[in-house]
């Protein structure tokens, strides 16, 4: 019996607690903002939105343009990129599926009337 009571307790624990610490919940977007004559844009501000939810913590582009978000949750939404350099547009674009778990690129063109310094390798 108290085995049994013991199991029953760590269960309980666990679904109190959730998902250890350090383990990876959602999906992890990465890709590379790019201004539309091919520069990379720098610093720029990337918000993903889930369709069912408040946006996630803003990431900044590198030197190279490049971003990641972790965990972001499963199902539609929208990646923004903002905080774009003078003479470029703020950029929006709807994914799908994203998966628990799961990695995808999202590479975005932002309209620029402006050449961009060429990709930091």
């Amino acid at each position: 019996m108290t085995t049994r009571i013991g199991v029953v307790g760590f269960a309980l624990l666990l679904a109190a607690c959730g998902t250890p610490t350090g383990a990876h919940q959602g999906a992890t977007f990465s890709g590379t903002v790019t201004g539309s004559q091919g520069g990379a844009i720098t610093s720029a501000t990337v918000t993903v939105t889930p369709a069912a939810g408040a946006a996630l913590a803003a990431v900044e582009t590198s030197s190279s343009g490049a971003f990641t978000v972790d965990n972001v949750p499963a199902g539609d939404g929208s990646i923004t990129v903002s905080n774009v350099p003078s003479g470029c547009s703020t950029a929006t674009a709807q994914y799908t599926g994203a998966k628990n778990g799961g990695n995808s690129v999202h590479n975005i063109t932002v309209a620029c009337s402006i050449t961009l310094p060429s990709r930091v390798p």
